[in-house]
């Protein structure tokens, strides 16, 4: 039997192969195993974020949890790390248009949600929720801070009973009871026209009458200011 021995060209040409391209074959595969092993831990991390902040508190935040929990089981780590970061901010965001349709100034509960969102696309997912925690008090707290700025700046607070209301709103406003605040600072502007109106005759209470219920409608709107230009129009037509 005759042996046939390989060429040296041959030869040379394939440990080329196994130095460059082969090498290079196994190099990429064991790249993209890294790659996916680092989307799989950080999906797992931001599904975790999520789970333990204690955000997803409003009906859609739940469903983009599971649905995050879910793409996770099922390898869909990408998409898994999409949903988690839509649970963290949803209940911030759906603080701060609740706001805004209160009146309330929240432009920093705006800051903190950009925060958040650029901090979780960094993959700094605690920062993020923290960030996405400071939105959503900022937020529910605007309204009742809104409107007891503008009760102090237009000296709004004109009877001794309007006055104890804005020390109550602002203490409750304090010690993060924010509905009641908001309630006690309606209260602090509303208060001088109810007390005009109980001491004048029937004659001018009325139109006096008329301005206060815009006033409150007002006020319930987010519209602060327009509601304490309504309770001076009361007051003043019931004390004529």
């Amino acid at each position: 039997m005759s042996i046939k021995l390989i060429p040296t060209a041959a030869v040379k040409l394939l440990l080329l192969c196994v130095i460059s391209g082969c090498a290079t074959g196994i190099s990429n595969t064991n790249a993209k195993s890294d790659v996916d092993d680092n989307v799989k831990a950080s999906a797992k991390s931001a599904v975790e974020s999520a789970s333990s902040s204690g955000l997803a508190t409003s009906f859609q935040a739940e469903v983009y949890l599971e649905q995050a929990q879910a793409s996770y089981d099922f390898g869909k780590y990408e998409k898994a790390t999409k949903l988690s970061k839509k649970a963290i901010i949803n209940t911030a965001e759906k603080a701060i248009e609740a706001a805004q349709k209160s009146g309330g100034n929240t432009f920093q509960a705006e800051v903190y949600i950009e925060q958040a969102v650029a901090s979780f696309d960094m993959g700094k997912y605690e920062k993020a929720v923290k960030l996405a925690k400071k939105a959503n008090v900022s937020a529910q707290a605007s309204p009742a801070k809104t409107a007891i700025y503008e009760i102090k700046k237009n000296d709004a607070a004109t009877t001794f009973q309007a006055e104890v209301y804005l020390e109550q709103a602002e203490a409750s406003l304090k010690a993060g009871k924010y509905e009641k605040a908001y309630k006690l600072a309606k209260k602090a502007v509303l208060d001088p026209a109810e007390d005009a109106i109980s001491k004048s005759n029937e004659k001018s209470t009325f139109q006096a009458e008329v301005y206060q219920e815009q006033a409150e409608a007002a006020f319930s709107s987010g519209n602060f200011s327009k509601a304490i230009k309504l309770v001076k129009k009361s007051t003043k037509r019931a004390q004529s």
